[in-house]
């Protein structure tokens, strides 16, 4: 058969006619296992039959209006994703490379409306595969992909894989927008960055109890933050100043710092000592750093603090309100078990500090809070 499809890429032979969930079934009827998964788009598998049912009712419906009207459907999804993520909005893309694009204006952009306009290096590193638009071909660090497009455009540019010293040396360079890495390289090789590395890219977290200097800070987190917030329990600023000097109460005021900027104060967390459990009486956070695992650095911190004060667990509550329901599940990501549900939202978690260990994280952790 000829085949009039442009001849960008070198695809196999074999042609598939179905699928079913994680197998997929040739022209002649040769299963095979997918571990391909349409190049990790085919997540739920071929033909899951809750996707089959939304896509044929929407079919049936309406095809495609463009982002010149409203899509209540999409504004559903984006909304669920900004409630269980990091994200304050949602941009739907329709491929990876596009995502890289939409990446790269959102870093220049954003550089340019701190004042930085000519902050607009973009590095990656060897092996790395970002896409065939003209700004992924340009990101990545692959000659290949670029041969017969003309000379890197300004501001992109390649480092060694794992090459520390190089990695310390470009990301103070004046000009320097983002950094985009795979931490698992595809075409590559399938190379994993160490964790050394990841380190070289990481902020600094500083863990410290309350004090005066952050009291009005804290105050002002305390009882501004909605979404990242277990409990929504308010503080005045004479409680806040109770509780640096409380013997039955352990308090965190965490403060964050990268390459690109001071974050401040991002999260404030205060636990209840007890003899046998300490328990959470407020953790909340900035949506800015979500993501980062800064909340992990955090339970090392307590944890370890714990431990040394004889605690044998920790204990977490979620109180549902109406716009907390992004950190439903924070304990349950964190290791805790579920101790009870109740009929109104509300949940109480426990931590075995004999089976918790610290994890490994891509920061480092300064103050008096600092996990040794």
């Amino acid at each position: 058969m000829s085949n009039a499809v442009l001849p960008v890429y070198g695809p196999s032979p074999v042609v598939f006619e179905r699928g079913e969930g994680v197998r997929m079934y040739d022209d002649k009827g040769k299963p095979y296992l997918d571990f391909i998964a349409g190049i990790a788009v085919n997540a739920l598998g071929h033909c899951h039959p809750v996707l089959v049912k939304a896509l044929s009712e929407q079919a049936n419906k309406l095809w495609h209006t463009s982002n010149m009207f409203r899509v209540p459907g999409q504004e559903r999804l984006a909304q669920r994703y900004v409630d269980l993520t990091f994200a304050d909005f949602a941009f739907f893309t329709n491929s990876g490379a596009e995502s890289i694009e939409g990446c790269i204006k959102i870093a220049r952009r954003y550089q340019w409306s701190k004042g930085f306009a000519d902050r607009i290096g973009i590095l990656s590193f060897e092996g790395s595969f970002h896409g065939r638009t003209l700004g992924g071909i340009n990101a990545g660090a692959q000659e290949k992909y670029r041969e017969g497009f003309g000379p890197r455009l300004p501001g992109f540019r390649s480092i060694a894989w794992e090459d520390v010293e190089a990695l310390k040396a470009e990301i103070v360079k004046p000009d320097l927008a983002a950094v985009v890495i795979e931490p698992v390289q595809g075409e590559g090789g399938v190379r994993e960055a160490s964790h050394d590395f990841l380190r070289t890219l990481q902020m600094t977290v500083s863990l410290a109890p309350f004090d005066a200097k952050g009291r009005k800070r804290i105050t002002q987190l305390i009882n501004k933050t909605n979404q990242f917030n277990l409990t929504t329990r308010r503080y005045t600023e004479a409680q806040v100043a109770g509780f640096e000097t409380s013997p039955s109460h352990y308090t965190l005021q965490v403060s964050a710092s990268d390459r690109f900027g001071d974050n401040g104060m991002i999260s404030v967390i205060i636990f209840d000592k007890g003899a046998d459990a300490w328990v959470c009486d407020t953790w909340l956070m900035s949506c800015r750093v979500l993501g980062r695992r800064v909340e992990e650095a955090a339970l090392a911190t307590i944890a370890a603090a714990a431990r040394a004060a004889g605690a044998k667990r920790l204990v977490g509550h979620y109180l549902p309100s109406a716009k907390n329901k992004m950190v439903a599940n924070h304990f349950s990501r964190l290791g805790f078990a579920l101790l009870a549900a109740h009929d109104d939202g509300r949940t109480e978690w426990a931590l075995d500090l004999a089976d918790y260990a610290a994890p490994e994280l891509p920061m480092q952790l300064t103050g008096s809070g600092e996990v040794e």
